[in-house]
């Protein structure tokens, strides 16, 4: 009974007190601090606060495609100057996209190293045409990854193509190996009939699949998210580790170029290299062309436009300082002078995150993917182009808009017969686009099917090959740090300099610096007790 009237007495304790200061309060709020302003609040401090960044950003990305031209000293007088003067850029773009690790070196000239995938029970062959031929197959990239996918061999190739489905497409799918995609969009095989050898890369989905790990718990996390999340921090991406695939295949496919076949008649060429993608393989064709002056013809489909409206795509889009320096424009100047076509089509639409299943933790970030509004692309497009004009080279810049509006399927003819014209293969081969009824290996008898045990299979060793690669980095980032700090610390004097250029690349490029002037101080008050 005590306890009870004890507890009832602080009650009424705590609520006096509450009253007192409440009342305080009150008749103190007219009051403020001297050399201060009122401080007038309608919403809450952090709402404010909030808001106000949020303003901020906005209007810094609105002036960045102005502010982006002073990181540029282009060069037009020739295609050596021109090169040698953006140089620096490629470089930077190499740095941020995580595209840093060098690639494991290629055997010896001559030897054609794309390794074919054979089991016990079956051989590489998947499938055939009277034409071609399609090959499951594997290629060396760093140290513990490689890529896997498929290779489409037609009886004598013309031209050599990396062709990159976007990340839901399976490159069975973009092959015609299965019916879950059209056959205008299965650019792969349609290329191969157009004689093209071409390699398909599998790249990380966006299911949720391996998003996690059964000792601590999964996600709803896309694939291409849970090793964005943690390859960020390393310096690295998964746009990156997919971009340093494309020119470890490029290397191969450069080394058959050179060695000079003989076409069957005894007369001997090099053939191009091209990149072809749609959606998020639009997005890494891209990127790897401005990196890699080997290509010689570019397709980039349902990805380009204005890119201020970045910040709501998907977080694996997240790209550290981008905008400071590249738009789709700059990038494109990049790829200049080199053949570009550019298609305004439909994007493979994402609506936000996966929705978390039970048992999986919701932590995927908000995003979507939509298609690019045809002004959007016209006006980036118009921008590239004065890159373009300037170097004379007008006529290897296209756009072309597919269906209505752009919103027609990727893959138009029109864009494929000008991706094949950067590569010298004329309108001959036009014909030859369409699709062919493909004859199953008898040897493979497993579902090809996005969801089938094969596909999931190989998702998960290219998933965890990455994850690997980014853990052993990581294990091993205190030795890399140590050896950047190897500096003179035997005085003040002499590590001064040292700690102003590491204070400086926090300030720069951990922390990102913003280059304003503040404003003057402006504090305000409001007396409360």
């Amino acid at each position: 009974m005590r306890k009870r009237t004890a507890n009832a007495w602080w009650q009424q304790l705590s609520l006096l007190s509450l009253v007192l200061l409440v009342g305080d309060h009150t008749f103190a709020g007219d009051a403020i601090l001297p050399a201060t302003k009122r401080l007038e609040l309608e919403e809450p401090l952090d709402s404010i606060m909030v808001r106000g960044i949020r303003q901020f950003c906005l209007k810094e990305l609105d002036r960045s495609r102005q502010s982006r031209e002073a990181r540029w000293q282009r060069v037009y007088s020739s295609v050596q100057a021109y090169e040698q003067s953006v140089s620096q850029n490629r470089q930077r773009l190499e740095a941020i996209l995580g595209a840093a690790d060098a690639r494991l070196p290629v055997d010896a000239p001559g030897q054609f190293h794309f390794e074919r995938l054979v089991t016990w029970e079956r051989d590489s062959l998947l499938a055939s045409t009277p034409r071609i031929s399609i090959h499951a197959v594997r290629w060396s990239v760093l140290e513990g990854v490689s890529a896997e996918g498929l290779l489409l061999k037609p009886v004598n190739p013309r031209a050599y193509v990396v062709a990159i489905p976007d990340a839901d497409w399976t490159p069975e799918m973009f092959s015609g190996l299965t019916a879950e995609l059209p056959p205008v969009l299965q650019l792969a095989r349609r290329l191969a009939n157009a004689g093209c050898l071409v390699i398909v890369p599998t790249l990380i989905s966006r299911q949720d699949t391996f998003s996690g790990h059964p000792a601590v718990g999964f996600t709803n996390q896309p694939h291409r998210e849970f090793i964005y999340r943690q390859s960020f921090q390393m310096g690295r991406h998964v746009i990156g580790y997919e971009v340093q695939k494309i020119r470890a295949a490029v290397d191969l496919l450069q080394q058959l170029a050179s060695s000079g076949l003989s076409d069957g008649d005894g007369k001997v060429t090099q053939r191009p290299v091209g990149l072809a993608g749609v959606g998020e393989g639009g997005l890494l064709a891209f990127y790897a062309a401005a990196l890699d002056r080997r290509v010689q013809s570019t397709l980039v489909s349902g990805y380009f436009e204005r890119r201020e409206g970045l910040w709501q795509e998907p977080i694996y889009r997240n790209i550290w300082g981008l905008l400071r320096e590249f738009g789709d424009a700059e990038i494109a100047s990049l790829v200049a002078p080199r053949q570009l076509t550019v298609e305004a089509s439909q994007a493979v639409e994402v609506t936000g995150a996966p929705v978390a299943r039970e048992g999986r933790r919701a932590s995927a970030a908000p995003g979507r993917i939509r298609t690019p509004p045809l002004a959007s692309v016209r006006d980036e497009f118009a921008r590239a182009a004065t890159h373009y004009a300037r170097l004379g080279k007008t006529e290897n810049l296209r756009l072309v808009v597919s269906g209505a509006r752009g919103r027609g399927s990727a893959g138009s003819s029109k864009a494929l017969q000008g991706f094949l014209a950067g590569m010298g293969i004329g309108k001959e081969a036009s014909s030859l686009l369409g699709p062919a009824v493909l004859s199953r290996s008898p040897g493979f008898k497993e579902s090809l099917d996005r969801d089938s045990e094969w596909v999931m299979r190989r998702q998960a060793r290219q998933f965890r090959q990455l994850q690997d690669h980014v853990q052993r980095l990581m294990q091993n980032s205190f030795r890399v740090r140590d050896s950047k700090w190897q500096v003179d610390r035997s005085s003040l004097a002499a590590w001064k300099p040292h700690a102003d250029r590491f204070r400086r690349q926090f300030h720069e490029e951990v922390i990102g610096r913003i280059n304003h002037r503040r404003l003057a101080p402006n504090p305000r008050s409001r007396q409360v007790l």
